[in-house]
This record gives C-alpha cells, structure tokens and sequence, in this order.
C-alpha cells in the first residue's frame, strides 16, 4: 500500500476456472476509491503433465512481481524471462521501462531435485514467499532507471521495503526471534 491508499495486490499462483491444470500469477492494482482492481501483469506457470512430478510447477519460470514506490509509482516485472520492470505511474501509465542483459540465476539443487522428493508435495498453490530470502543479491537502479550496482543482504536478513537510501528487512536471529532492521545503502 502506498501512501495514497493504493494497493498493490499478489494473489499467489491460481488456477484457470476453466481449465484447472492451467496456473498463472497475477498482479492487480486497486487505486484510491476505486471499487474493483486493475489486471497489470499476469503470466502462466507450465507445470509437468505426467509421470512422477506431475502437476509440480517447472523450475525457473517468471513469476510476476510488483512495488510500488513512495510517490505511487508501480513497478512491474515477471511477465516473461526476460530482465525487464516496467514502471508505471499513479494512473498507470507507462513511464519508463528497466532493461538489463544479465545471464539468467542457476538453478538451485531444490529446483533441479538434488534433494530428494520434498514431503509435500511442489504445488504451484502453496510456498508463496512474501519476502526475499534471507542473504539475498538486488541489483539497484536509480530513479531513471540507470543501474547502479548490486548489494547483498545480511545473510539472516529478508528484504520487506525499501525508499530511497533506506532498506527495511526483517532478520532472523540465533534464537529464531525476528527483529525489524533498517539499513542506508551507500553508493561507493
């Protein structure tokens, strides 16, 4: 939500009513007063048809994402595999779109099944992560979309917020306790 009342909202992986076996995510945007969301991205989520990991999502496949930024901005990435945000502004117009050619992330020994079949069962429904994961690398853009660089966080650190020069996380401590930390992130 941002400081006018407006939302942004990531339902999570659902399900085609017509066609149940097809997934996608979405991301949809309720402005101020508005009786209804706005559809602003979605994009399907293949899952394997048969044999052992049917029904599992694929691994690696885009995943549509969102921010909205203090002053009411949205951006939005995920669509497709490219590396590519498009940010709009407070009517959701497009303003500006953030390009980079970066080689794709290697898959984790979780995605390529290294670790043996999970308990519970991969469905594209159930995991939605909420924050970054905790160690997690962000390239870092200004606000004309020029690319800055690249930061780490914490390694017990999960990303929730960040404006400006600051960054909100929520950090894990040895006791599983978690704290609220904020960070200023200085461009050398």
């Amino acid at each position: 939500m941002d400081a006018r009342g407006a939302v942004a909202l990531a339902p999570g992986a659902r399900s085609e009513l017509r066609a149940p076996e097809l997934y996608f995510t979405s991301l949809l945007y309720l402005p101020p007063r508005a009786d209804k969301p706005d559809t602003l991205a979605i994009a399907p989520i293949p899952v394997v048809r048969e044999g052992r990991y049917k029904g599992w999502s694929l691994p690696g496949v885009p995943r549509v994402v969102g921010a909205l930024a203090t002053d009411g901005r949205i951006a939005v990435g995920g669509e497709d595999a490219s590396y590519s945000i498009l940010v709009r502004d407070t009517a959701g117009v497009p303003v500006l779109r953030i390009c980079r050619d970066a080689p794709p992330l290697p898959l984790t020994a979780v995605e390529r099944l290294e670790t043996g079949i999970p308990e519970r069962r991969n469905d594209p429904l159930q995991g939605v992560q909420l924050h970054g994961p905790p160690g997690a690398r962000y390239d870092v853009f200004d606000a004309d979309g020029r690319y800055l660089g690249e930061v780490r966080a914490p390694a017990r650190a999960s990303l929730v917020a960040a404006a400006g020069d600051r960054v909100w996380a929520f950090e894990t401590g040895e006791f599983d306790e978690t704290t609220v930390v904020a960070y200023r992130l200085v461009v050398e």
